[in-house]
């Protein structure tokens, strides 16, 4: 892309596909002004002074990226009941999300191996209204002797690990998550995980 009116718009959209894509794959530590630049087609001098340098950029993909997932929650939180089969259509619908925006579980995972540990408020801001809103109906879902708050933790932590690599195949080595038959077994490994963890729908 060349140095129009566009590239100068941080909010343009082929500038945030680049600079997510930057970030998501290799951590806001590793991108640099000069890449961001290289990247979307513009003097290092844009990047700077109108975008606002990485840490700015990174910021707006981090809580824009949480809040599309909020979003799409909310969007269908009409569909979504406060039980076990509410949790199951939640989990599935962030497996959904997660491989249509892989962003999503990549920026996290950057983020629990400190990457950007400058960049200090990103979960109070993303993180804490994301588990907000997901308490809302784990909390009813499971037994009275379950962790809601730590079973959240968990089935997030399963998802985004497993859509980084599927299943390993017989060698140990990583495949598709959304590999042919994998997807399905992955998600009646989950249903079954739910199925321990919450009170019978009545």
């Amino acid at each position: 892309m060349g140095t129009g009116d566009a590239s100068q718009d941080p909010t343009d959209p082929h500038v945030q596909t680049v600079v997510t894509r930057l970030f998501s794959e290799l951590g806001y530590d590793a991108v640099t002004n000069q890449m961001i630049a290289s990247a979307v087609g513009v003097p290092v001098d844009v990047v700077t002074e109108q975008y606002g340098g990485k840490r700015a950029l990174y910021v707006q993909v981090f809580e824009d990226a949480n809040q599309r997932w909020r979003d799409h929650v909310r969007d269908t939180a009409g569909e979504i009941t406060p039980d076990a089969d509410g949790l199951r259509q939640l989990i599935n619908l962030y497996v959904d999300h997660c491989l249509e925006h892989p962003e999503m579980a990549r920026l996290w995972i950057h983020r629990w191996l400190s990457d950007a540990s400058d960049i200090a408020g990103l979960e109070e801001r993303t993180s804490a209204l994301n588990m907000r809103q997901a308490l809302e109906v784990i909390g009813p879902a499971v037994r009275p002797d379950v962790d809601a708050e730590a079973l959240m933790l968990t089935l997030v932590w399963v998802v985004n690990g497993y859509l980084q690599s599927g299943f390993p195949d017989a060698a140990g080595r990583a495949t598709p998550p959304d590999a042919s038959g994998a997807l399905d077994r992955f998600r009646r490994h989950l249903n079954e995980l739910i199925r321990l963890v919450t009170a019978p729908t009545p």
